[in-house]
């Protein structure tokens, strides 16, 4: 593990999954790290494509590679997000940020110090960038666009009906990257869910934890290949009403389980 002398301040983590070294989306997650140790930022990824090809790919780009990382911490997205922390911690140490991404949102590089910076003044524990709300309408499918807007107001009034009051207003919570502190990490690694919720959960139990949770806004544009590729798409459309429909009756009953949690420690 380096000492906290030698760990840089920001490690980025992203997972991956391909079914082969051809698809089109890999690219993309082969952009992202290029772009982020072209900027100086050490990065991991968490690896669970057959084979090897992928997992080669992603080492000629520079980056630290975690195979079958996802399967050793329990399967899932959830498993691979562990995967990915686990190894950034035990790589550079507990000093300084990490920044998670998904593999595909390649333009998040360039607010990467932005983003962390909250954290390595230490004036928070946690942060969560939000999208500029012309950034957000412009460049993503109107479909996902309504959706998670929607989705991102149902689960403001959750976490208000079950009384959370340690987030701030106006969390992005379905943007999907996060960045703490790294000696935070660990509530990530305990959090022992294999899907979505392993990103939110344990930024949300930080919060009720009193540990400051900050919101950057960054001028983040989805790729307009991605846009093109999915807006208007039926197959698209309902993955999005699966998605709403799968995690906001889960993350309401866990803000519940987190206040009754709270209320039986005071």
């Amino acid at each position: 593990m380096a000492s906290s002398s030698s760990s840089p301040p920001i490690v980025l983590v992203t997972i991956t999954f391909f079914a082969d070294a051809d698809s089109p989306r890999l690219e993309l997650a082969l952009a992202l790290v290029r772009d982020a140790v072209a900027a100086g930022l050490p990065t991991v990824v968490a690896d669970d494509s057959p084979g090897t090809a992928v997992a080669e790919k992603f080492k000629d780009a520079g980056a630290f590679v975690v195979e079958e990382g996802g399967s050793a911490h329990g399967g899932g997205k959830g498993g691979a997000i562990r995967a990915a922390l686990a190894c950034a911690v035990e790589k550079f140490g507990k000093e300084g940020a990490v920044l998670y991404t998904e593999p595909e949102k390649v333009g998040l590089v360039r607010f990467a110090n932005e983003i962390c910076a909250p954290l390595l003044d230490r004036t928070a524990a946690v942060v969560v960038p939000r999208r500029t709300r012309d950034a957000f309408r412009r460049t993503y499918p109107i479909e996902q666009y309504h959706s998670e807007s929607f989705g991102g107001l149902s689960l403001d009034i959750a976490a208000r009906e079950a009384g959370l009051t340690g987030l701030p207003e106006g969390l992005d919570w379905f943007f999907g990257p996060f960045a703490c502190q790294r000696f935070h990490a660990s509530k990530w690694l305990q959090f022992a869910a294999t899907d979505w919720t392993a990103q939110i959960v344990p930024f949300v139990q930080l919060a009720e934890d009193g540990k400051k949770l900050a919101i950057v806004e960054v001028a983040y544009e989805h790729r307009e290949a991605q846009k093109a590729d999915e807006e208007g798409k039926g197959t698209w459309a309902k993955k999005r009403l699966v998605q709403l429909n799968a995690i906001l009756p889960r993350l309401e009953q866990i803000f519940g389980e987190i206040r009754t949690g709270k209320d039986r420690a005071t």
